[in-house]
């Protein structure tokens, strides 16, 4: 997965990447703070990048902007917070296993606060396995910012928490909206 910052300043606004275009095409867009975030083939060395743009494979030049990081470890920086109504199911379906029966569904409600959050654990293909997050309110409050060391502390304590399994993607097609994660160290 590639992470590419400033795409605008680079000159491809005006070649006819319209936000409006590349937000249904890509998989992660970050307007305010020009963070763009496609799906890639594994680079070589020396190589220009192919990049996933709805339907097509483009190739990028490598520039000091350009981050590349395993769709895991990409989605492992963010909370997964599915939006819902407070005590009221979510619309996603969960699992107590990655490619379960669907018998085996497990319905979550939101909670009385409407935020609950996930910690992405890992991803398996299509799979995505996420564990609930404590309520970190109490330790928000102390700090008034939680960094990347607050996140490690908020994630050993989850640890004890429940995991459920959930299908985030299908084949090209994203389930989980982007307005369902956020940045983690940037709360």
């Amino acid at each position: 997965l590639l992470q590419y910052r400033l795409l605008r300043r680079r000159g491809l606004h005006e070649e006819g990447f319209s936000d409006s275009l590349l937000s249904e095409k890509i998989f992660f867009y970050f307007p305010d703070s020009e963070i763009y975030a496609f799906f890639c083939k594994k680079p070589e060395e020396g190589k220009p990048i192919e990049v996933r743009v709805g339907n097509e494979w483009k190739i990028l030049e490598r520039v000091p902007s350009i981050r590349i990081d395993s769709t895991s470890k990409y989605l492992q920086d963010y909370m997964f917070s599915p939006l819902g109504l407070q005590n009221e199911p979510f619309d996603i379906d969960f699992y107590p296993s990655p490619k379960a029966d669907p018998a085996k569904k497990i319905t979550l409600m939101q909670d009385s606060v409407g935020m609950k959050d996930f910690f992405v654990r890992e991803i398996q293909g299509e799979w995505m396995k996420i564990q609930e997050c404590i309520d970190y309110g109490p330790l928000y409050a102390e700090d008034a910012i939680v960094d990347e060391e607050g996140w490690e502390k908020i994630s050993k304590l989850s640890e004890k928490n429940p995991i459920y399994w959930i299908r985030w993607r299908k084949g090209d097609k994203i389930l989980t909206p982007q307005t369902e994660f956020y940045f983690k160290y940037g709360c």
